[in-house]
């Protein structure tokens, strides 16, 4: 029996939970179906293909996950935004990794290309948030600007950063907060 699938992120949702309990080898849009109780084809009225499904999810995830704690931190100082963003980002991106990561195998190459756009589109989008948290910051002294060291730039290194070490498995915070800090306090 059919059930009524109200939209396209309760299919995500229910994704997800697939992918959670019987792992990314049970993602396909015939499993899903099957899992939600629909037709394959109501799946096929939300998403063309797998690699839609997939990039949906990984949109999902990102939004959900990297927008969400963004919001949730712009009106505190700098420092505290960014130790935020990092242990949590940290914290997610240990599921991303183990969970979404491997999913993108079955992505061909136009397809790979199209997620890595999608990954710089959040990246700028965070940079956005970055540069907005450093412009409110009273901590941060002005002095500090130059035309070469910008805040644009800044940010850039600083998420650049975080995002180095979450690729890399480094979960200590403390060079980065340490660069930061001495970089605020050198203009005292």
């Amino acid at each position: 029996m059919n059930i009524i699938v109200t939209s396209k992120s309760d299919l995500i949702k229910k994704a997800n939970l697939l992918i959670d309990e019987q792992g990314f080898a049970s993602l396909n849009i015939r499993d899903l179906a099957n899992y939600v109780g629909c037709s394959v084809g109501t799946i096929y009225n939300y998403f063309s293909s797998k690699s839609d499904l997939v990039f949906s999810i990984v949109e999902d995830f990102w939004k959900n996950n990297f927008h969400s704690n963004i919001a949730e931190n712009l009106h505190c100082d700098f420092l505290s935004f960014i130790s935020n963003f990092y242990s949590s980002v940290f914290d997610k991106f240990a599921y991303f990794r183990q969970n979404l990561l491997p999913m993108m195998s079955i992505l061909n190459d136009e397809e790979k290309a199209k997620g890595k756009n999608i990954e710089a589109e959040y990246k700028r989008h965070m940079l956005k948030h970055f540069i907005f948290v450093l412009q409110n910051d009273t901590l941060a002294p002005a002095s500090i600007w130059t035309e070469n060291f910008t805040k644009t730039n800044f940010c850039n290194f600083v998420l650049e950063n975080i995002i180095f070490s979450i690729y890399n498995n480094n979960y200590d915070f403390a060079i980065l907060k340490e660069i930061i800090t001495k970089i605020f306090s050198s203009a005292k």
